[in-house]
């Protein structure tokens, strides 16, 4: 693995079961890795005890004074202040891209579309390669954000995007260039937020769709750690769903679905649209 790269997982109360770690290492992953955990969190000595010099610890109240959170309260269980501390630590350690982790991902699968039909395969091996891939085509190409989307994306089965080659959502699973720096926003739902914020500052961000990562069911009731208690506090959906309202009013909506509040959204509002050229202006002309 090139030696300039490095994967960082955000983690908090769960150093007992760090299933990203584990699902690379079985993959072959050798390369360099860091838990990134807050120095707030109860279990910070098991995770040193457990991992050592791979634990990187921040400041959770310094992230706090330079992060939007959307939010009047002193809340801090939320990923949002790891995510704005990795582009420091990544400078700090001479990497030059990276990629950012949730600690839950337990299983990475190939998509692939034969007669007509989406096909799943699990990605046991050669975890290197795949990764490398990733980060090649990302400099080469100048994306900001490049993802492995989540699993669910592809409900419908072999169905247009799936055929696209991309989805503009980004997952669990997230590639950056050190040079080419993120600042997510939001106490919630701050990868939905980035999703559109980073097009409408005219770069780049989107996750191919020939690999998707799977992980808990239900991360928001069942899971311990993590952001389960950020997400007991909410109000059946709703404040997460409005963190992306006040990002993005005219691209966003809220309805009440059958069981919980969901985001409506108009994709043309959100991401830049080329225009086409019967609208230039022929050179020289007057204004």
């Amino acid at each position: 693995m090139r030696d300039d790269f490095a994967v960082f997982i955000l983690t908090h109360g769960r150093a007992d079961n760090q299933k990203t770690l584990k699902m690379l290492k079985s993959c072959g992953y050798k390369g360099k890795y860091f838990l990134v955990v807050d120095d707030l969190d109860e279990q910070l000595p098991e995770y040193k005890k457990r991992y050592g010099n791979h634990v990187i610890v921040f400041n959770k109240m310094g992230a706090r004074k330079t992060t939007d959170t959307f939010h009047n309260t002193r809340m801090l269980t939320a990923v949002v202040f790891a995510r704005n501390v990795v582009f420091d630590i990544a400078r700090e350690k001479g990497i030059s891209c990276f990629a950012m982790c949730d600690d839950d991902v337990s299983r990475l699968n190939y998509k692939v579309i034969e007669k007509d039909k989406l096909k799943t395969l699990k990605i046991t091996k050669n975890i290197e390669k795949i990764l490398e891939a990733y980060v090649e085509y990302q400099q080469s190409a100048k994306i900001t954000v490049l993802g492995m989307c989540e699993d669910g994306v592809f409900i419908g089965g072999g169905n247009q995007l799936a055929r696209s080659g991309y989805t503009p959502s980004v997952g669990k699973f997230m590639f950056y260039r050190t040079d080419d720096e993120v600042k997510y926003r939001g106490l919630f739902y701050e990868d939905n937020i980035s999703t559109f914020d980073i097009p409408l500052q005219g770069r780049v961000s989107f996750s191919p769709t020939c690999i998707s990562t799977v992980s808990q069911v239900n991360v928001k009731k069942s899971a311990r750690g993590g952001m389960k208690k950020a997400y007991d506090f909410t109000s059946e959906e709703y404040v997460c769903c409005f963190m992306v309202l006040m990002a993005h009013p005219s691209g966003v909506k809220i309805v009440r679905g059958l069981e919980k509040w969901k985001m409506r959204k108009k994709i043309s509002n959100l991401r830049p649209m080329i225009i086409s050229e019967k609208y230039r202006e022929a050179g020289g002309a007057e204004k």
